[in-house]
């Protein structure tokens, strides 16, 4: 059995974290898909330091682009 975690820290000077994550385990093939598909995991961390829209973007979206 495998685990994985992750983690971001808000810091000391201010009371929030504009960071995000995404894990995904066992990511499943696409439908669109024609050849042959792996098992495979994604892991990211994005830094919040283009602004909270940034990393929340790239949080939502980067799946698909990896894909």
């Amino acid at each position: 059995m495998k685990s994985y975690a992750n983690n971001t820290y808000k810091g000391l000077v201010k009371n929030y974290n504009k960071d995000k994550v995404v894990a995904e385990n066992h990511i499943q093939k696409p439908k669109k898909a024609n050849r042959a598909w792996r098992k495979m995991s994604s892991f990211g961390i994005f830094d919040g330091h283009g602004g909270e829209a940034c990393s929340k973007y790239q949080q939502n979206h980067f799946l698909n682009f990896l894909i």
